[in-house]
């Protein structure tokens, strides 16, 4: 294949993954045909080119994955469903999105339109959300909206689950403000606007939503991004914050009520919705099974052996509302160590590559955007299992691969393109 050619399958990969980076605001499955089509120009390009996308200072991250993935394997054929178990094991597929993601992120010329795509998409559907809240009108599924209270419905967005949307846009607000903040001051003024007003609507759909996890995510990761601040303009930021989480608080009827009566419930350990509830059952489950954990899918049969029989049946879970215990419960202590590991050594593989770039640096604030969209997802982890959630998984891995690219030190073009990309 010649140069001409590698030049034109590099573009067609980066409108497939920008197509997949648009979608996955809205849609799961326009995101993943074209993270599937992503995936195999990639190959096409790395197969014609003398390109090693698994090289460099990432081993321990992709060797970590390959070892969490043997392991869940050998989990899945140690459980009760062999066959159902490792058809379980689809969503994998998604840690693909990072070879794919950091190899185009690395370039300046697909950069910034990547994160014009994901941010348009983000403002996009924020601005349809606000709408939602306001008519409770939802154009993608029957089932009606929750009223919000006196005023308004709580908005999902195009999701199936208000969760599911809340978590997402939650991680997206924090992606997108930490670029608007540490971004540099000498690049495109249009796109900086444009983080800072896609990140604001996320972050306030966000609180729409009506989900505390999701709100509570939210509230950490702005004051992570206190911390990016000088101290001059963090104190008039932390102002600022407060008033408008008591103004947020106040204008949003319900929303109080929905903490302080929820909070309550979920310390109570008898209740049988609850969180400290829900994770006793879940550390019963992996004291039980805990080298193999009972296999993918296998979470909600054995959970519902532990309760009465004559349970309501939206307590006869699925997972274990917390992403630690959800992967132990059914990988065992090895599983749950190995994706505990594999979340240490990204974080901190990012934070090193963020302290080698000088701030206002581009690969600065890449992977300040990074870290902060990962410690929301972080927290929504705490409450809910939102990496067995495909919607916000697809947007980790993306934000991980956002962070990941700025670990290398060239952030224009690898020169071991320059080759196929040269007319």
């Amino acid at each position: 294949m010649n140069p001409p050619a590698h030049r034109r399958l590099l573009d067609y990969l980066f409108v497939s993954f920008a197509l997949f980076v648009f979608g996955a605001t809205f849609s799961i499955a326009l995101a993943q045909i074209a993270l599937f089509a992503s995936l195999l120009l990639f190959l096409a390009y790395c197969l014609t080119t003398r390109c090693k996308p698994l090289e460099g200072n990432l081993k321990l991250i992709y060797g970590l994955i390959a070892a969490g993935l043997v392991w869940t394997a050998v989990s899945a054929l140690a459980g009760a469903t062999p066959i159902a178990s490792i058809m379980a094991l689809r969503e994998e597929w998604l840690y693909c999105t990072l070879p794919v993601g950091i190899f185009l992120l690395r370039r300046s010329r697909y950069r910034d339109r990547l994160l014009t795509a994901f941010a348009a998409g983000v403002a996009l559907i924020a601005v349809y959300s606000l709408i939602q809240y306001l008519t409770g009108l939802d154009l993608a599924h029957d089932k009606p909206l929750v009223p919000a209270g006196d005023f308004g419905y709580r908005v999902r967005g195009s999701f199936t689950s208000r969760m599911t949307f809340g978590n997402f846009y939650a991680t997206s607000s924090l992606v997108l403000l930490g670029l608007g903040v540490c971004s540099p001051r000498t690049g495109s003024h249009r796109l900086r606007t444009l983080w800072f007003a896609a990140g604001g609507l996320a972050g306030l759909v966000t609180v729409l939503t009506y989900t505390r996890g999701a709100i509570l995510a939210l509230a950490v990761g702005l004051l992570l991004l206190l911390c990016c601040l000088r101290r001059r303009h963090a104190l008039t930021a932390l102002a600022a914050l407060l008033v408008a989480a008591v103004v947020t608080f106040a204008a949003v009827p319900g929303l109080w009520s929905r903490f302080s009566r929820d909070a309550t419930r979920d310390l109570n350990p008898s209740y049988e919705g609850s969180r400290l509830f829900i994770w006793h059952n879940t550390a019963r489950i992996v004291a039980e099974h805990p080298v193999f954990g009972v296999g993918p899918g296998n979470f909600a049969p054995e959970y519902a052996k532990l309760l009465r029989p004559d349970i309501d049946k939206s307590r006869r879970l699925t997972h274990a509302h917390n992403d630690l215990l959800n992967q132990t419960a059914q990988s065992g202590l090895p599983g749950g160590a190995l994706w505990a590991a594999l979340w240490i050594a990204v974080v901190l593989t990012i934070w090193r590559g963020r302290k080698k770039h000088p701030p206002g640096s581009p690969a600065h604030g890449l992977a300040t955007a990074a870290l902060l969209g990962s410690a929301a997802f972080a927290v929504t982890s705490i409450f809910e299992a939102t990496f067995a959630d495909e919607e916000v998984r697809q947007l980790l891995m993306f934000v991980w691969a956002l962070g990941l690219a700025a670990t290398y030190k060239d952030q224009t073009e690898p020169a071991s393109d320059n080759a196929a990309e040269s007319a």
